[in-house]
């Protein structure tokens, strides 16, 4: 539980420092087309970071652990 919790605070805390540099990726939020499994470059991690930053700040902490653990678009493969 507290690794989880460890895991999710530091993805939050790596996506708030890279924010700036993010507010030039090209890849929208609104269509869901980044997902975990769909990563291939860097820029794609970039957006997925921004995405998952953006989704926290639109649902809440609760609804984005659920889903960073549960929901594939988060969780798939080697990234998580």
């Amino acid at each position: 539980m507290k690794s989880a919790l460890f895991r999710f605070m530091l993805a939050l805390g790596l996506g708030a420092l890279l924010v700036p540099s993010l507010a030039l990726a090209r890849i929208g939020c609104e269509d869901k087309s980044i997902t975990a499994g769909a990563i291939r470059t860097r820029e794609d991690v970039r957006a997925f970071v921004r995405c998952a930053y953006e989704y926290v700040i639109q649902n809440g902490f609760a609804e984005a652990r659920r889903a960073f653990n549960e929901d594939e678009r988060w969780k798939s493969g080697q990234f998580y």
